[in-house]
């Protein structure tokens, strides 16, 4: 690979466009999760949760748009932390790896755990340090404005607040191994736990005498009862931190009976039409944009499988999906015009590449014969070339690929 850009102004430039990556996939997956349950409340489940609103008020004309505006401000937040994040994964100072069973699955459910309550912990705590009245005002006002919560409240934060929720993630992938797959189900986990929590509606299951069937998790009536009394209820997934701490408000289990007592349930046991409705919303939540991707991945490696010449025609790589990843992209060395090299025939030379947006991403680069290995990208500029950029920390090389079958002149085969 030969050097074509100074290596500052092509970190800069992959800076920015990773960073509009991120924005925007932080951005839809906000705004899926909020607007899809929004509309799932007002349409599909109407008739069915009608009477399970916890307040009969609705929310003040603008609140909505408010909380939009805020929740962009705070993704643009959360993007700069994950985009140091991304750098820190690429120098090596972070623990992610890449296939999911690379330490078996039962470690895979025992990070996903981990993230989840350790991001319990870490929410109570920084949000009763927020409640602290010489941070609150200028911290986390905003998010209590909207004393009547809807779905798109999750996102509404000051600035400050943004950036200490956005800290955890980057901070915990410095200490604990776990692969990309756990972070994409945690991320899940949380954009859903967090629009159902201010949804205003109760979707948790009851048992029949109108108590929480799984008591250890908080319920849309424990978060709602904190915009309503903000010096109580500060969980965000489990009881345990307000109950340990007592500050579970004492009213919480009497309001959670009167949400789900609301309506006397004709066609189904109120513990299963709750249990219906919490996992219709989570299922939409994530089979929302889950098929298209799987189809744009799968139509992204039939167009750029094949056999393809380096830049100098000093080797030919086989580019395939990868055989423990099929979503995946990698690429097997075929041949090498070194015959001192010949060995190599056959390595896997490249590795861990996942469509984003228009870009082969995040993938590794290995010099055959030499101890050389660059975080990669890869362009498809056409169906027979490809623009390949990889950068080992602030060293970045570029070259272009040709189709072995559109070069004939060369007689490779």
């Amino acid at each position: 690979m030969e050097t074509n850009m100074h290596p500052l102004n092509d970190i800069f430039v992959q800076s920015a466009a990773i960073f509009l990556e991120l924005a925007t996939s932080e951005f839809m997956r906000y705004i899926l999760a909020a607007a899809g349950l929004h509309l799932l409340l007002s349409t599909l489940l109407k008739p069915l949760v009608r009477r399970r609103k916890i307040r009969p008020a609705w929310p003040p004309k603008g609140q909505v748009r408010r909380e939009i505006l805020a929740s962009i401000r705070s993704v643009l937040v959360f993007s700069m932390l994950s985009l140091g994040a991304v750098w820190a994964v690429k120098a090596g100072w972070t623990q992610v790896y890449r296939e999911a069973d690379a330490h078996g699955w039962f470690y895979f459910g025992i990070s996903v755990l981990v993230l989840i309550v350790g991001h319990d912990t870490w929410f109570y705590w920084v949000h009763r340090l927020l409640h602290d009245k010489r941070l609150y005002q200028g911290w986390h006002h905003l998010h209590h404005r909207s004393f009547n919560p809807t779905p798109f409240t999750a996102f509404a934060f000051n600035t400050g607040e943004a950036f200490l929720h956005g800290l955890f993630t980057p901070l915990l992938i410095l200490v604990l191994p776990v692969s990309y797959l756990a972070l994409f189900v945690f991320s899940v986990h949380m954009i859903v736990r967090n629009t159902v929590g201010h949804c205003g509606v109760e979707l948790f299951p009851a048992t029949r005498g109108g108590r929480p069937l799984l008591g250890w998790l908080t319920t849309v009536t424990h978060h709602d009862l904190h915009h309503a009394s903000p010096g109580w209820n500060y969980g965000l997934y489990f009881t345990f931190w307000d109950r340990l701490m007592k500050t579970e408000h004492p009213d919480y289990l009497k309001h959670f009976s009167a949400a789900v007592r609301a309506e006397p349930m004709k066609r189904a046991k109120p513990v299963a039409l709750s249990i219906a409705i919490a996992a219709s919303v989570f299922c939409a939540a994530v089979l929302s944009g889950s098929g298209r991707a799987e189809a744009t991945e799968t139509a992204a490696l039939e167009t750029i499988s094949g056999r393809w010449v380096t830049e100098g025609y000093g080797a030919v790589v086989r580019l395939q999906p990868c055989d423990k990843a099929p979503m995946e992209l990698c690429g097997r060395l075929d041949w090498i015009w070194d015959p001192a090299s010949g060995s190599y025939l056959g390595m896997e030379m490249l590795s861990g590449f996942r469509l984003q947006g228009a870009e082969w991403r995040d993938g590794e680069i290995t010099i055959p014969g030499k101890n050389q290995v660059f975080r990669s990208t890869i362009k498809v500029l056409d169906h027979n070339t490809l623009k390949v950029r990889g950068c080992a920390l602030v060293v970045c090389r570029k070259q272009t690929w040709r189709r072995l079958e559109s070069l004939p002149h060369i007689g490779l085969r």
